[in-house]
This record gives C-alpha cells, sequence and structure tokens, in this order.
C-alpha cells in the first residue's frame, strides 16, 4: 500500500557556522505538517471536537534542522501541533463572518474534551494551550467556554487576543507572546521559559522533546501559522542553534527563505481546509504588513466564502469516501440534496 501523506514538505538550505572560527558547513531545513484524518474535511463542515475526541484541522508540524557538526551529524527536531477548539461549535456558511456558536452545553463537551487531552499528554508528556481567539465580539463565547474547561481539567492555557495585540496591522507585536505567563497569571512560567522546559528532539545532546504548544484560531489557519511559524523560529535561532555553537552565515537570505518556506506551508494547509490561500500571508513572507495584503485578503475572503457555501459540500463527500467513512452512497444522497 502506498501512503498518502496531506500536508506539507518543504526545505531550504542554510550556510552554518562555528562561532569565533571560518569553519562553515552547509545545513538543511525540512518543514513537514501531517493533517489527521481523523476529523478530516472542509472548513465549515468539519468544525470543532466529535464524540471519539477528534479535532478537525489537526495539524502536526515539525521543524528539522540536518547539519554535519565536528562531532558527527546533527538531526535536530521541534514539534508543534495545531487544531480546532475541542468543543462542539458550528458556523453558519451562509454569513460573511459567521459567528461561532456552542452546538452542546458544556457540560456534554466535558468528556470528548478531557480525552482529547489525555491523548495529547500521552504522546507528547505535557501540553500547553494557546488560544489566539478574540476576548470580544464573535469569537469570546468559543474562547471562554476552551478556557474554563482548560482551567477545569488543569490542562495549562494561555488566551493571547491576536486580534486586539496585533490592531493596525502591528503584527510585530506577536513577540509579545514569548513573554505572556501560561494560564496569565503573572505568577506562572513565560512562554519562552516553558520553552525551554520542553526542548527538542536532539541526537547530539541525547534530549526528546518533553512538550508541546497547541496552537489554535477559529480556523487554525492564518492566524496560527504566524504565531507557529514565530515560535518556531525563536526555537532555531535562541535555543538549538546556540546549542551547538552555531551561527548563520547570511541572515537576511536565511530569513527570506525561511519566511518563504512557513508561508508555503500555511498555504498549503489552507487551501486543504479552506480552498484558498492563507490570509495574512503577505505578513509571513515578507514580514510586513500594508493595503495591498488587505486587499488580497478581502479577496481571498471572499473566495472562501463561495467554497464554504457552494463547493465544499462535494468535496466533503470525495473526503469521506476517499478515507472509507463512507461508501458510494453518499454521492447519491449528495445528487438528491442538491
Amino acid at each position: 500500500a502506498l501512503a498518502l501523506i496531506q500536508g506539507f514538505v518543504g526545505s531550504i538550505d542554510i550556510d552554518l557556522n562555528f562561532n569565533g572560527s571560518l569553519s562553515s558547513r552547509q545545513g538543511k531545513l525540512l518543514l513537514i505538517s501531517k493533517r489527521s484524518t481523523k476529523r478530516a474535511g472542509s472548513r465549515y463542515l468539519r468544525r470543532g471536537i466529535d464524540d471519539h475526541s477528534n479535532v478537525a484541522n489537526f495539524v502536526s508540524t515539525s521543524q528539522i534542522l540536518l547539519t554535519e557538526l565536528n562531532s558527527g551529524p546533527l538531526f535536530a527536531k521541534f514539534d508543534i501541533i495545531r487544531g480546532s477548539i475541542p468543543l462542539f461549535f458550528q458556523q453558519n456558511p451562509a454569513f460573511l463572518k459567521p459567528i461561532p456558536t456552542l452546538t452542546r452545553s458544556i457540560e456534554k463537551c466535558e468528556k470528548p474534551f478531557k480525552e482529547h487531552f489525555e491523548n495529547l499528554l500521552e504522546k507528547y508528556g505535557s501540553v500547553s494551550c494557546i488560544s489566539l481567539v478574540e476576548r470580544s465580539n464573535r469569537e469570546k463565547e468559543s474562547g471562554e467556554a476552551y478556557e474554563r474547561l482548560a482551567k477545569k481539567d488543569n490542562i495549562e492555557f494561555t488566551w493571547f487576543d491576536f486580534h486586539e495585540v496585533c490592531k493596525k496591522m502591528k503584527f510585530d507585536n506577536v513577540s509579545k507572546l514569548l513573554n505572556y505567563p501560561i494560564d496569565n497569571n503573572e505568577s506562572d512560567l513565560a512562554i519562552d521559559e516553558q520553552l525551554e522546559n520542553y526542548k527538542w528532539c536532539d541526537n547530539v545532546t541525547g534530549d526528546d522533546q518533553l512538550g508541546i504548544l497547541r496552537v489554535n484560531c477559529i480556523d487554525c489557519l492564518d492566524r496560527t501559522n504566524i504565531v507557529s511559524k514565530y515560535v518556531s523560529e525563536t526555537v532555531l535561532l535562541q535555543q538549538i542553534l546556540p546549542q551547538h555553537d552555531l551561527t548563520i552565515d547570511n541572515l537576511p537570505q536565511f530569513q527570506k527563505s525561511y519566511n518563504n518556506l512557513w508561508a508555503d506551508n500555511g498555504d498549503f494547509i489552507s487551501r486543504q481546509y479552506a480552498s484558498t490561500n492563507a490570509l495574512k500571508g503577505d505578513y509571513t513572507r515578507t514580514a510586513k504588513r500594508n493595503y495591498k495584503g488587505l486587499l488580497n485578503d478581502a479577496f481571498l475572503t471572499m473566495s472562501r466564502y463561495y467554497s464554504g457555501y457552494i463547493s465544499d459540500y462535494f468535496k466533503q463527500c470525495v473526503v469521506d469516501y476517499l478515507l472509507g467513512h463512507k461508501n458510494q452512497e453518499i454521492f447519491e444522497e449528495f445528487e438528491s440534496t442538491l
């Protein structure tokens, strides 16, 4: 059988050298994202969690550095995950900006919610959640319900209102996330301190990654990709490279290639879930945000609206049939209810 992976695979070359020496070497950085088949499908047709504790648009992303040290080969891998808010909720695709609404009470969400995090804890050891949804307006209800259940189950949880902190196109403010305390409590560890504790998989030091960051917004696409990229870049530049006494030769060139790598990752995942490239992609690629990017996002938003309201229903039939969740009768049902 041929294994099929939906997600993204990309790589870039890096020119590295040892600090304080003229010794240089080539490195390669891989980015591999894998989307779960457990609750696969299109944006508005697959939201939140199911009764088996699977969440929509659940993606595991591995950032891998490969190079040669004086002592031998280096393999360093950092993992980060994204996934829909683990509650029963939906959005009406008939509206351009639909409000996420809970379809079951919080009490009826508790069991699959708990099982979802038990599975993550068993696999990764520790989990810290970073929720990027809005604290006010349309995303407030789902965000508060998520926080409430996380605290009830003693899950580490940080609410970083991306749109508020980065409003007026000041996306550089995402750097403030690292100083945010977990559970938004001044006495708790900050995110950057937690990253130091979690470490990464490293064949030279013998370390394994001891925990995972679970990042989400509502779609787990646009805001989530920006934050995932920023966190992964921080781990690479401030932890992995210094650990092995390495620096990057041509930092501007690396930054351009790295930005494009993560932007491609965001676009691939977005096309698979929402049928368009990611929003805010201009910032991910160039680290700049302008009104041209806003206009492009407006076009993508309208395209997503069309897909969510018209074309995603047949796409969902194909996905369910391909994965064996439904038999060919699903197409007859689609035709009869067109």
